[in-house]
């Protein structure tokens, strides 16, 4: 796996993943959309290969011509966790006809190797079959067209189902970093109406999985799909997650229980799935919590 094709590359994960293959040598790259904003991919300590969709069939033919990667990870998605009718369209196109437009162009180039990431949201219910949300669905039905593909002796593919990822430099609205916010200024922590679990995975040993699993299927001759999942192997109560980011800091936090109320289809327990073959998380909360905060400063 020398030459590598990213989608999905300036969310917090595609970066991460562009630098290791960067560090370990690789030919880099990425498929962005003609209004992505390209400054994050310039902070990286080499910039990779950038490759314009404009939304046509041979638009996507063009760039598997000139890249003809090795493997393709597809992490481009529109994630919310609450719809609204006016998200519908945007979250089809982003989750559905993008992805399904992209294994197209791979098959038609003979480029059989792609790993695609899921959401524990897919597994929602007593038997973790039914989805979540909306964003869910559509990752579950993008599940269904990629074994299409493999069926058609085309494709080799694997869902990497990713649970909470966190670390240093993360832009978006997580819960640990709002917890580091509120001990920070001092602030009460804003919790919902009930204790909920929550599976928390260090950027590193997300990205590992990712490679990991590439390696293994890079080198599995099986046109089957396989399904992984990226967990610590710990499940934790917010109140835990707190206790443990309050013993790493050595202060308490303000808490304020009850204060919005939960969505109605949030999971009271999370899913278990099989662990990406020879990987496993190597980050432990505690260690996670203290690298994030040394990193905020």
């Amino acid at each position: 796996m020398k030459n590598i094709l990213i989608s999905g590359a300036t969310s917090y994960i595609g970066l991460a993943l562009c630098a290791h293959f960067i560090k370990m040598g690789c030919s880099v790259h990425v498929v962005v959309r003609p209004t992505t904003n390209l400054s994050r991919l310039k902070l990286l300590s080499t910039a990779p290969n950038i490759h314009i969709d404009k939304g046509s069939a041979q638009c996507f033919a063009n760039i598997f011509e000139i890249t003809k990667p090795d493997i393709v990870y597809h992490l481009a998605t529109m994630y919310l966790r609450e719809h609204t009718p006016k998200d519908i369209e945007q979250m089809v196109i982003s989750n559905i006809l993008f992805g399904t437009r992209l294994i197209d162009a791979m098959c038609n180039a003979n480029i059989p190797n792609l790993i695609y990431a899921g959401t524990f949201g897919q597994h929602y219910g007593e038997y973790g079959r039914e989805s979540q949300n909306l964003n869910a669905a559509t990752k579950e039905a993008f599940r269904s067209i990629v074994n299409y593909y493999i069926d058609s002796n085309c494709l080799k593919a694997t869902q990497i189902t990713l649970f909470d990822i966190y670390g240093p430099g993360d832009w978006r609205s997580r819960f640990i970093d709002a917890i580091w916010e509120c001990q920070k200024t001092e602030s009460p922590l804003l919790l919902p109406s009930e204790d909920l679990p929550i599976d928390l995975v260090y950027i590193d040993d997300a990205v590992l999985a990712f490679v990991q699993a590439g390696q293994f299927l890079f080198t599995n001759a099986q046109n089957v799909q396989k399904e992984y999942c990226v967990s610590s192997g710990n499940q934790y109560l917010l109140s835990e997650v707190i206790e443990k980011f309050e013993t790493v800091v050595g202060s308490q936090l303000k808490k304020n229980w009850g204060k919005f109320t939960i969505p109605e289809r949030a999971p009271k327990t999370l899913w278990r799935g099989e662990q990406v073959p020879g990987w496993k998380a190597t980050v432990s909360l505690e260690e996670g919590i203290y690298r994030l905060v040394k990193f905020k400063g």
